[in-house]
């Protein structure tokens, strides 16, 4: 009959589970149960996947960057010998909520008893309406402030979007605060200022 072998094979496998049984209850006293017994309740707890949450963090902002030029009024680093120039940039920054403060600065780089510094008490305010671009700076000089040694003078403005340092360093009068880069333009000015007697 073909169902013996079958009968057998279903007694083999009993008479094996059997045998296991029998050796782990003989040798069961001579392990450490806590370890079992923790292996054995782990088993009889259901598995469960805890899927892990994306990792939500605020959304970064613009980084931020060193105001620009939108436009110079003479051209930047171009020379002019105007009597009444009028020095103008209108500055612009991506990070829109920024003030922007501004110096200007006479016979300079080069430091000399001659470098003169003119800074507004109030920095450039952010737009009303969220615009990158902000209201111009303007700066006429005056023979008081320009060197009588000599009728060739720099001009440079410097802008940034912290304050500059105080006291001034002599070896960087353009210096910020925090190490923040700072935008700085520059031109020459043709003009003899007579020395006052």
């Amino acid at each position: 009959m073909w169902r013996a072998p079958a009968t057998t094979a279903r007694r083999a496998g009993g008479s094996l589970l059997a045998r296991l049984l029998l050796y782990f209850r003989k040798h069961l006293y001579k392990l450490d149960r806590k370890p079992l017994l923790l292996l054995f309740a782990a088993s009889l707890t259901p598995a469960c996947i805890i899927p892990v949450g994306p990792d939500f963090q605020d959304p970064t902002g613009v980084p931020n960057s060193p105001p620009y030029v939108v436009s110079a009024d003479p051209v930047e680093n171009s020379t002019t010998a105007m009597t009444m120039v009028e020095f103008t940039v209108t500055p612009g920054d991506v990070n829109v909520t920024d003030p922007l403060w501004v110096k200007w600065v006479m016979e300079y780089p080069g430091f000399s008893d001659d470098t003169n510094t003119f800074s507004p008490m109030d920095p450039i305010p952010p737009s009303a309406n969220g615009s990158e671009i902000r209201r111009p700076t303007r700066f006429k000089p005056e023979c008081s402030q320009l060197s009588k040694k000599t009728s060739t003078h720099k001009i440079s403005v410097g802008i940034s979007d912290r304050p500059f340092v105080s006291p001034e360093d002599p070896n960087d009068l353009f210096a910020a605060e925090n190490k923040a880069p700072v935008l700085v333009i520059g031109w020459t000015l043709e003009r003899s200022c007579p020395s006052t007697p």
